[in-house]
């Protein structure tokens, strides 16, 4: 069972970006080896996904976390190893050296370990897994909150300025009927504009509609008279940005840790 765990942690873990030291070298050898190595499986074991060690080796458990929102719907998902004595060490080539020092003192059968033992040992792992789990989502939240701030620090005065009168314009009551005019004229409804001035958030002074955001921040009046026009304009698709950047596509939705969800996809736990 300890050399399935051994196998599989290469296939559903796999290397991540660590520095190329030499114990990464030797790591990834053994675990080559272990991959393309003919082994003996465990018949119908109790516990799937799961083997036994005893000794003075760290338990090793590898994780798929899935990250939701508020809303439970899907952001992104990550495996990560797990040091089941050192939550906070998730590197691969620490996992590798735990189960390959485990090698020779493996629990092969309830002979050795009975079963309630074993499933309790198991269970017991939850609340080390739900705190890995709130972790990596404060982790990811951190990351899109930067993600976040890069995209303010871009962004264009000008643009942003434009945009924000144009929002005042739509807010102003006196206003109301000739913008519903010209919105009805281009065959568009007043959704429209949110996504446009959102759009044109995203413009700055490489870009060539530049210039129609410079000639409406000198009168916000010429975005209406001339609607239609700006409407097909600033219209996502017809959009260039420096470096083809496309911010407003950017998703920067946070996860919520109630939401989110782990599976235990293998493990070597120590008793």
């Amino acid at each position: 069972m300890l050399d399935d765990t051994v196998q599989k942690t290469v296939v559903k873990a796999g290397l991540s970006s660590e520095k190329h030291s030499e114990q990464y070298q030797i790591a990834n050898r053994r675990m080559y080896d272990a991959k393309i190595e003919p082994i003996v499986r465990t018949k119908e074991p109790v516990i799937p996904k799961v083997s036994f060690a005893s000794g003075t080796v760290h338990g090793v458990a590898v994780l798929q976390l899935t990250f939701n929102d508020v809303n439970q719907a899907l952001l992104a998902s990550k495996n990560i190893v797990v040091d089941l004595t050192n939550a906070d060490n998730d590197s691969v080539t620490n996992g590798e050296q735990q189960l390959h020092d485990a090698l020779n003192s493996g629990i092969d059968g309830t002979s050795q370990l009975d079963e309630s033992t074993a499933k309790l040992s198991v269970s017991e792992l939850d609340a080390l897994f739900h705190q890995v789990l709130e972790r990596e989502v404060a982790k990811y939240n951190q990351a899109m909150r930067q993600s976040e701030g890069a995209i303010g620090a871009l962004k264009d005065r000008v643009a942003e300025q434009t945009a924000k009168a144009i929002e005042e314009s739509v807010r102003n009551a006196a206003n109301r009927t000739v913008i519903m005019n010209k919105i009805q004229e281009a065959g568009l409804t007043p959704k429209i504009v949110g996504k446009l001035t959102q759009n044109m958030r995203t413009i700055d002074r490489d870009s060539p509609l530049y210039e129609d955001i410079v000639e409406i921040s000198h009168d916000v009046n010429l975005f209406w008279l001339n609607f239609s026009y700006y409407a097909d304009q600033f219209d996502l698709e017809n959009i260039e940005l420096t470096g083809k950047r496309q911010l407003s596509r950017m998703d920067v939705r946070l996860a919520d840790s109630s939401q989110s969800k782990y599976e235990l996809l293998l493990a070597n736990v120590r008793i």
